[in-house]
């Protein structure tokens, strides 16, 4: 399988529906985790001259302007790591950096998906959330 078909399994439109699935081990970084209602937008980018390259691309749609990590979502590249995206050192602030791992964990065949977004922080702590299309 290319870097291009596992992006394609991740491509389409997402939104944060539940809130009570988020994992977050520190309070303080609430800000950086969606509130329901926030949309993603994920495309597929080919590499150029890279026959199977691609990475992917984020775009959110955030109405109330709560989801501190937009922009840092929005600059990243998601490279392929066997059937994952991941996106490394992110900068959310001076001195914090986050890498964030996508995988599609469920996918009923007929277009419905779930996506769990791990993240990790350079500072040791972790959370996840879940979005769906």
């Amino acid at each position: 399988m290319t870097d291009e078909d596992v992006v394609k399994m991740f491509v389409g439109n997402y939104e944060q529906k539940d809130e009570e699935k988020i994992e977050n081990e520190d309070p303080g970084k609430d800000f950086y985790y969606p509130k329901e209602g926030v949309k993603l937008r994920i495309d597929k980018v080919p590499l150029t001259g890279v026959a199977g390259g691609a990475y992917a691309k984020v775009t959110v749609t955030d109405v109330d302007g709560t989801f501190g990590a937009k922009l840092v979502l929005e600059r990243a590249a998601f490279r392929v790591v066997g059937n994952t995206l991941v996106a490394r050192d992110l900068i959310i602030e001076p001195g914090l950096l986050l890498t964030e791992t996508l995988t599609i964990t469920k996918d009923d065949g007929h277009g419905h998906k779930e996506m769990e977004h791990a993240l990790s922080f350079s500072d040791g702590k972790h959370g996840k959330w879940i979005c769906e299309n």
